[in-house]
């Protein structure tokens, strides 16, 4: 059994594995079951990673903040600004820590592509292959989803814009159960 879920209470997983799978291990083969097969099939056939919901244009306030720089106050990510970019329908999200060094995310609006992060001061993210979908939620809110590869994790960077020069930048992992693993930034976008 391999487990890839980030729970927090794992051992409630093990308790289940012992209860229901356990009792259902036996040496012999199991007979044929055709119809579970197929059953099986088709549940396997329709799972997925959900997607975001995203508008489907800009709107005025993302295009204004296009390819400027928004300054970040100091932070744990030791993210000194963040810009993004739009060209149709993908978006790069250019991210420079304190060092100078500058990572870029690229992100469709409608089909995942792939970046490679190392973007995060936690260690189930020191590097991490990358699938980002990005957009606009609402009349001032952008989002960057990167689902990271081979993990239950997706980063989330938020970009609340609120038309006077100013953006609420929230970057979190959402996993459900790492609250210090959220940075909210009030940031100034660069004129």
């Amino acid at each position: 059994v391999a487990i890839t879920a980030g729970v927090l209470d794992s051992r409630a997983i093990t308790e289940t594995l012992w209860e229901f799978l356990l009792p259902g291990i036996h040496n012999e083969p199991l007979p044929e079951n055709p119809s579970g097969v197929d059953a099986l099939t088709r549940t396997l056939a329709r799972q997925e990673t959900p997607v975001p919901a995203f508008l489907d244009e800009l709107t005025p306030i993302m295009m204004a903040a296009a390819g400027r720089d928004i300054r970040l106050p100091p932070n744990t990510l030791h993210a000194a600004s963040v810009r993004l970019e739009f060209d149709g329908q993908n978006t790069h999200l250019i991210a420079v820590d304190d060092t100078g060094r500058q990572e870029v995310v690229p992100a469709g609006r409608d089909e995942w592509q792939r970046g490679i992060t190392g973007f995060w001061p936690y260690e189930e993210m020191s590097e991490a292959t990358t699938e980002s979908r990005a957009g606009a939620v609402d009349e001032g809110t952008f989002e960057v989803h990167q689902q990271c590869v081979e993990t239950p994790f997706r980063r989330i960077w938020r970009f609340e814009f609120d038309g006077d020069g100013g953006a609420t930048v929230t970057v979190w992992l959402d996993n459900g159960f790492w609250v210090e693993r959220t940075e909210k930034l009030r940031g100034e976008l660069a004129r």
